[in-house]
């Protein structure tokens, strides 16, 4: 018999929403409460007003293929832009293939110089309404 292993680990599935946007609230914070400058005030609110309903996805996962994402830049830590989304069209675990939702434009960028944050979808909320049914 041959086994199978995976070298990464998939994203677990989102057991509250609730849940979900404090703890992406909480890393938004934590990135622009860490690094204080103007700018970074300025993206702060504009990052916890756009970024409701995503969740943030840690170094050790891979995104889905198909997801939709937004990332913050953190190669300027003083002025971390959120950057517009893209869906995503590979993920090795270190560099991300992206194909930019508004110009259709595809690019590849370092999982470890942004934080990646994963659109939760319609059917993260339904698996979680169906599961409150019961």
């Amino acid at each position: 018999m041959k086994s199978i292993t995976f070298h990464s680990k998939i994203l677990p599935e989102v057991q509250s929403i609730e849940e979900e946007n404090e703890k992406t609230q909480l890393y938004i914070d934590n990135i622009y409460d860490k690094f204080p400058s103007e700018a970074n005030i300025n993206h702060h609110g504009y990052a916890q007003e756009k970024l409701m309903n995503f969740r943030y996805v840690p170094l050790k996962y891979v995104i889905p293929n198909g997801s939709y994402i937004r990332l913050i830049d953190l190669r300027t830590p003083y002025d971390a832009t959120l950057f517009s989304g893209g869906f995503v069209t590979r993920d090795n675990g270190y560099s991300v293939v992206v194909r930019a939702a508004r110009d259709e434009r595809v690019f590849t960028f370092d999982r470890r110089k942004y934080a990646v944050f994963l659109q939760m979808t319609v059917d993260d909320q339904m698996r979680i309404q169906m599961r409150n049914m019961r």
